[in-house]
């Protein structure tokens, strides 16, 4: 079905708004508003009139979960956002087409109905396709239904903004109001062309579009929350370039994260950047780069035990260290550990690396990865270290045990962090049964 756009925008202009329909919006949270009528659905927020003649009530995009129109027949239609976080692809794809190819709902003008329900029905039908894996079709997909948005926006009760969409190649004007979900369609046509193998493509495209469009957006309003979607397309890029041990280009998705994530902290460090921060350091030592990655670590475990070791003997006060901080700490004495793994030729090497690995496991309570790192790290010195104390069999059989101690963490409390999974661990242990001695 071809939306009108032309005849489409004079009608807007004539109604003052998009849907007649009743509705209820949804809250994050589950909070409910009923709505006489929705006025638009956009990026820019969702408005809408609480009763006939009444003024608009606003939403931010991100406060809204979903809009749940009160028309007969619109049952199909409001299920779809279940369809979808239940990964019901091809039901998804057959009740978009379904309701694309029927007569608008009643309540509905055509004008209105193309606009919203269509336009709406497109973006799931991509969305279907990307649950089933054909990725090849959801790009497609996700393309006509960019196109489409573009054509159209509504023109009223938006962010004022112009943009040139990098996958269509056109100037959008009014870009504020294109289909509410055209962020989270960038998201999704990110993950596919990564699918396609075409990471080139997802980043000069769908990444550059959505940071050229959150910039704006986040310009304009004052609302830094939109550059979500731009940290979220990038760390998706990273780690699945990290999933293909393409270790270059995470660390270059990395690095363009924290400057994002900057923004998003108004400018103040955060735990997005910190994070971005020191896997950039971990792709270095991946690449190669030990030397050169440790300056991404020096500074947090100075700054820790600088602070630390000035504290009395007293109980310290409650603020000297905040969760942000800690976490960084925590990863900067696992990428040193690392970095001294990598150059490690002798035992004291390795009786170093394991100090700092044991720094992050004993001192701070950090996320799932960074603690999986830590303990996979620490196995592998103490392994090390047995191997070479082959000749002292006491001393082979102690560090053997504590490696064991530290894989078995690992394997029984985070199985399924990467780390879990590195091939090293079947090397750790054949360690262990070689030199582990009975108690």
């Amino acid at each position: 079905m071809k939306i009108k756009f032309a005849t489409m925008a004079v009608a807007l202009l004539l109604s003052g708004g998009l849907c007649a329909a009743p509705a209820a919006i949804v809250f994050k949270g589950g909070k409910t508003a009923e709505a006489y009528t929705i006025e638009s659905q956009t990026i820019s927020g969702v408005n809408w009139q609480k009763d006939r003649g009444k003024a608009e009530a606003r939403a931010k995009l991100w406060e809204v979960d979903g809009i749940n129109y009160r028309g007969q027949g619109m049952d199909e239609f409001n299920g779809m956002p279940r369809k979808l976080s239940g990964g019901q692809g091809a039901k998804l794809i057959a009740d978009a087409q379904r309701i694309i190819g029927g007569a608008a709902a009643k309540d509905f003008s055509k004008e209105d109905w193309d606009f919203n329900v269509v336009l709406t029905c497109k973006y799931y039908i991509a969305q279907g396709h990307r649950l089933n894996k054909d990725y090849g079709e959801a790009i497609k997909a996700f393309e006509e239904y960019f196109a489409d948005c573009e054509k159209g926006p509504v023109t009223t009760g938006i962010l004022p903004i112009n943009y040139k969409s990098s996958v269509t190649g056109k100037p959008v004007t009014n870009a504020g109001g294109m289909n509410r979900y055209y962020l989270d369609a960038l998201e999704a046509y990110v993950l596919c062309l990564l699918q396609e193998g075409k990471a080139d493509a997802a980043r000069e495209k769908g990444i550059k579009s959505l940071q050229d469009l959150c910039d704006e957006l986040s310009g304009k309003s004052g609302d830094n929350i939109y550059h979500d979607w731009t940290i979220r397309a990038l760390r998706n890029a990273a780690r699945f370039a990290e999933g293909k041990e393409d270790w270059k280009t995470a660390r270059a998705s990395y690095e363009a994260l924290i400057p994002v994530a900057l923004k998003r902290g108004d400018n103040k460090p955060n735990r997005a950047a910190k994070e971005a921060q020191l896997k950039v350091g971990f792709m270095q030592i991946k690449e190669g780069d030990a030397r050169g990655a440790n300056a991404r670590f020096y500074e947090a475990t100075r700054k820790w035990e600088s602070a630390h070791n000035t504290r009395s003997a007293a109980v310290p006060r409650g603020d000297w260290i905040n969760a942000d901080e800690a976490y960084m700490a925590a990863g900067s004495y696992v990428g040193q550990g690392l970095v001294k793994s990598a150059d490690a030729k002798n035992a004291n090497d390795w009786a170093d690396a394991l100090k700092n690995f044991s720094m992050a496991l004993a001192i701070f309570q950090s996320d799932d990865e960074v603690r999986s790192m830590a303990l996979l790290g620490a196995a592998t010195a103490c392994a090390k270290m047995a191997d070479l104390n082959k000749a002292t069999e006491t001393a082979a059989s102690n560090h053997a045990k504590l490696a064991e101690k530290y894989l078995a963490e690992l394997l029984n409390l985070l199985p399924k962090t990467r780390a879990a999974e590195d091939p090293s661990v079947t090397e750790i242990q054949k360690v262990i049964t070689k030199y582990k001695k009975g108690e």
